[in-house]
């Protein structure tokens, strides 16, 4: 006879939870609701919800979070608008337009990311603005930017970034430095660079990437370096160093390119191997390897594409085959396939090939140092 699913079948998380939902409701049932025992259910939902999609169970996540949505409403409509029932409503709605954007509806998600920011912003408007809820309001205006990147729409994309830094920017200055707080002006002056360089406007790019480099520097040495810390480090680096190849500056971006390197493989010793952090160094390899190929040292350029080529294949290995795994895998292959090709022609034009010099031998133990 089948068997439905039963206790014995479901996550102890879930069974505690259920358990624990069952007996909020009985106690509304009996003593009637208040905003504390309706907060008390989203709470509970919540973490059904994370229980779901943690099993796959996309639609029934989002269900859940459907229902803390209501409630949610019905505590802010019942009990009167305060500020933590309107951000708590503003979230609930965001959440559900997260799921509208990962199912393609793109239409929806903008729908409700606009309706979550308006009631953002009358959080503010009503309540007067915090950090936190200015900051509600940077990152609801960042996932706006995201539906408008999918949509391809470059002004709306650029505007959105814009007001977003410029909310971050006062949080830092009306509510004083946090680790976070300066690393969402980071985050969106890297975000913001990244338009002016598509747009042509490389020296506004470089400005918007440094500041965004000076930023992520102090975060690690006044508060804390951790691998996120490093990481962003590593990232404004390699932003500033791309400014510098396209102005033609190959000395500068060698540098830049090289520290990046460096702070990854930092982060590989100290935090262990991730897939990010050995997506992230074989990038670094590779934009070393250009220079070193452009600047004539085929050897260097061989020696880290080879390292790259290891790092992609580990990552395949240990965390499986992802079209970003296999696409940084194949990119670094098809680069070494492409320097043998070059140092198979030369050869075949020269009398005899040529020598590994001591520059050589020296540069490759610099970058290989931290390893």
């Amino acid at each position: 006879m089948a068997k439905s699913e039963s206790d014995d079948d479901l996550p102890l998380d879930q069974i505690r939870l259920t358990k624990r939902l069952t007996n909020l409701l009985r106690i509304v049932d009996e003593f009637g609701i208040s905003p504390e025992n309706l907060r008390g259910l989203c709470l509970v939902l919540e973490q059904l919800a994370q229980v779901a999609l943690e099993r796959g169970n996309h639609d029934e996540a989002l269900r859940l979070y459907q229902q803390i949505q209501m409630i949610r409403i019905q505590i802010m409509t019942e009990f009167g608008a305060t500020a933590e029932s309107l951000r708590d409503v503003s979230i609930a709605t965001s959440q559900i337009g997260l799921f509208a954007l990962s199912d393609g509806d793109r239409d929806s998600a903008r729908d409700l990311f606009q309706e979550s920011l308006k009631i953002c912003r009358r959080n503010v408007a009503e309540f007067g603005a915090t950090a936190e809820s200015l900051r509600e309001i940077s990152f609801t205006l960042s996932l706006l930017a995201d539906v408008a990147a999918s949509d391809g729409d470059a002004d709306s994309l650029r505007t959105l970034y814009e007001e977003s830094l410029s909310i971050s920017r006062q949080i830092v200055a009306e509510f004083g430095e946090t680790a976070e707080s300066l690393r969402d002006v980071s985050v969106l002056l890297n975000k913001v660079g990244d338009l002016a360089q598509l747009d042509g406007k490389h020296e506004s790019a470089r400005v918007l990437f440094t500041e965004s480099l000076v930023i992520s520097r102090q975060i690690v040495t006044e508060f804390d370096a951790t691998a996120e810390s490093l990481r962003d480090v590593s990232i404004s680096l390699n932003n500033v160093g791309d400014i510098q190849v396209l102005n033609g500056d190959s000395e500068s971006a060698s540098g830049l390119f090289e520290e990046s390197l460096m702070i990854r493989r930092q982060i590989l010793a100290e935090f262990g191997v991730s897939a990010e952090s050995l997506r992230d160094i074989c990038i670094s390899l590779n934009k070393v390897a250009d220079l070193a190929q452009s600047d004539g040292e085929p050897e260097l350029a061989r020696v880290l594409l080879e390292e790259a080529v290891n790092y992609s294949r580990q990552n395949v290995e240990e965390f499986g085959a992802t079209p970003e795994s296999l696409r940084a895998a194949y990119f670094s292959l098809n680069k070494v396939a492409e320097l043998l090709q070059a140092e198979f022609e030369q050869e075949s034009a020269r009398p005899s090939g040529p020598a590994r010099t001591l520059r050589h031998l020296g540069k490759i133990g610099d970058l290989r140092s931290a390893a």
